[in-house]
């Protein structure tokens, strides 16, 4: 295995309920893997950064986001 194309190591640590939440995107990405999941959404997403600070909301509804569940909740 010394001529692994993929050679760099990354780890990352995470409470309990983290861990939930990425094993259960995991498959909902239909990754079996973490390597395969973490490549997955870093190399082929998008990111938006969004400044909710300096720009204006018209809208009445807030978005909250929700650790537990991983998931973004209108309100």
């Amino acid at each position: 295995m010394a001529n692994r194309f993929r050679n760099e190591r990354i780890e990352i640590k995470l409470t309990k309920e983290e861990k939930e939440v990425f094993e259960k995107k995991m498959k909902l990405a239909n990754c079996k893997t973490m390597s395969h999941f973490l490549r997955k959404c870093v190399l082929e997403k998008e990111i938006y950064v969004v400044d909710i600070v300096s720009s204006s909301i018209s809208s009445t509804r807030s978005i909250n986001f929700s650790p537990q569940d991983g998931h973004f909740n209108k309100t």
